[in-house]
């Protein structure tokens, strides 16, 4: 029985991962290069992860996804995003990249000058 059960969970994560492309949203890593993760878009707490077994956490993750709450992000990016919503993390992203364009500029500014002899 409980084999049987496992493996309804393991279809059904199989099914989350090919809906969703098989790659990280984020980043585009495929799930033949990275191990991908399912995250809940707008967190949801920790719960599904500490309390529940493989079999309820898929059916709580099938849940979600029918709620579109549900993407594929791939290790590295979902432990970066950590438990904040995408728009927050996207924003905080957006941010940190105008700030190093910003660096960047002022570092290529100050080697484009020429120093007069």
């Amino acid at each position: 029985m409980a084999s049987s059960r496992i493996e309804l969970a393991r279809k059904r994560r199989d099914a989350l991962h090919k809906k969703h492309g098989n790659r990280c949203r984020m980043c585009g890593k495929s799930s033949e290069d990275t191990i991908l993760h399912l995250d809940c878009i707008v967190p949801q707490g920790f719960e599904h992860h500490r309390k529940m077994g493989f079999c309820c956490r898929m059916r709580f993750y099938v849940k979600q996804d029918e709620q579109g709450n549900i993407s594929l992000l791939c290790e590295q990016c979902n432990c970066s995003k950590g438990s904040v919503e995408d728009r927050a993390y996207h924003a905080r992203m957006r941010q940190k990249e105008e700030e190093e364009d910003m660096q960047t500029s002022a570092a290529t500014a100050c080697m484009d000058y020429e120093v007069p002899f």
